[in-house]
């Protein structure tokens, strides 16, 4: 048996062993974290910890993505509307400190120190400043 017929006949068993699994991967891939949670009967467990906790999370990764600036010099309606992107996201993510402290209060989760540090983190990066070039 040649190289060929070797891959081939792997390929076959491979079918024939990951085949049954293939649809339900789909289904499970397709699915949302809320849709998970709702056949799990888990839907408070997501309302009053994932949810609050992760949007507020992939919120802060906004910053990581966001289009460099451009080196021209002036500013324009883009640079513009990218400092207000900032200025909110900065905001929003103290409202989602915020949000939390007040959430660890009402459920008695002792996070503080962990929001804290969250927010002293944001504190920090706001405070940064670069030189400016002359």
């Amino acid at each position: 048996m040649g190289e060929r017929e070797i891959a081939i006949e792997w390929r076959n068993l491979q079918s024939q062993e990951v085949g049954p699994f293939t649809a339900e991967w789909k289904r499970f891939r397709d699915a949302s974290i809320a849709e998970m949670a709702r056949e799990g009967n888990r839907v408070d467990c997501y309302i009053h910890a994932y949810r609050l906790a992760c949007e507020a999370a992939h919120v802060g990764d906004l910053f990581i993505y966001m289009p460099p600036q451009s080196e021209d010099s002036g500013l324009r309606f883009a640079d513009q509307a990218l400092l207000k992107t900032y200025v909110c996201l900065k905001f929003g993510v103290s409202l989602a400190c915020d949000l939390l402290h007040d959430a660890s209060d009402v459920f008695n989760l002792r996070l503080h120190e962990s929001i804290g540090h969250c927010r002293n983190s944001l504190q920090e990066t706001t405070a940064l400043t670069f030189p400016v070039e002359k």
